[in-house]
């Protein structure tokens, strides 16, 4: 439940993974000690700890999922992302859709632009606020939208 904060390893032909461990160690100095002993902890206390955060996700996913196809929003409903990716209703860009809902309604989305080109004409919604903020925001979103 830290996004942003990548912990991951990568298996493979070695001879690509020891080409990957040379970029790696060029780009930066890799994940602070405190971070990987946290996810120390959190791989030992599975599947107890995740099942519990399979569960919060799915209620907030729901929450979120479930108001947007109210409002008749295209999306993809996650199966297991931290986030929802939303289609800029009635088309045009990402940035300018992410201002208007932060202006209009004090909702930050990610633009899609911010993920590469290809991603412009999306916004990414996360599920890391509560169920009650989630429900909030599709409030707000409708409001701006003037569909509720």
């Amino acid at each position: 439940s830290l996004p942003g904060w990548r912990i991951a390893f990568a298996v493979g032909n070695a001879e690509l993974i020891g080409r990957l461990r040379t970029l790696k160690t060029n780009i930066d100095s890799g994940m602070w000690l405190s971070l990987q002993h946290a996810a120390i902890r959190a791989v030992e206390l599975i599947p107890p700890f995740t099942a519990g955060l399979r569960e919060l996700y799915g209620r907030r996913r729901n929450v979120l999922c479930d108001g947007l196809e109210a409002l008749g929003m295209d999306f993809v409903r996650p199966r297991g992302a931290l986030y929802v990716w939303m289609r800029v209703p009635g088309g045009g860009g990402s940035v300018a859709f992410a201002e208007r809902l932060l202006d209009g309604a004090a909702v930050v989305v990610g633009p899609g632009a911010a993920y590469g080109p290809t991603s412009d004409g999306y916004v990414r919604l996360s599920l890391t606020a509560s169920e009650e903020r989630l429900g909030e925001a599709v409030e707000r979103i409708a409001r701006v939208l003037e569909l509720g």
